[in-house]
């Protein structure tokens, strides 16, 4: 496993093509990092989201377009494409370890005839070039 490098993370799809939500941050939350919902959070209003980072792949939902502090607003590109990576696996969709991506192919383990095995699994997250994040 190795962590892909984030260069400078920035939405890379035309402007109002991607699907962008804010909400409040439980945790520090840096530009192109992996987030999921934080359901033990309180949000600061009803239709608040509160957004921390993904501890793995089948939790993430979507990359911080920005920095942000504890309860500041954070921006969350959770359809779309964010570029400023480095050395991403063209073509192949990416895991998450501790809000990070994952070079690694996703797996899912399954019983084939009482052997746990593990098959390859699809995520949110998809490596469209070498340096662009494909938000599914």
């Amino acid at each position: 496993m190795t962590a892909v490098t984030k260069v400078n993370p920035s939405l890379a799809t035309p402007a109002g093509e991607a699907r962008i939500r804010r909400g409040k941050a439980t945790v520090e939350i840096k530009r192109g990092q992996i987030v999921t919902i934080d359901d033990a959070a309180t949000p600061g209003s009803f239709h608040e989201t509160a957004w921390k980072l993904a501890p793995d792949t089948a939790s993430g939902i979507g990359i911080a377009n920005k920095d942000a502090a504890v309860n500041a607003t954070v921006e969350v590109v959770i359809d779309g494409e964010v570029g400023g990576y480095s050395g991403l696996p063209k073509g192949q969709y990416l895991s998450v370890v501790d809000g990070e991506l994952d070079d690694t192919a996703p797996v899912i383990e399954v019983d084939v005839d009482d052997t746990p095995t593990e098959i390859p699994a699809r995520s949110r997250f998809y490596a469209y070039s070498d340096t662009v994040v494909m938000v599914l």
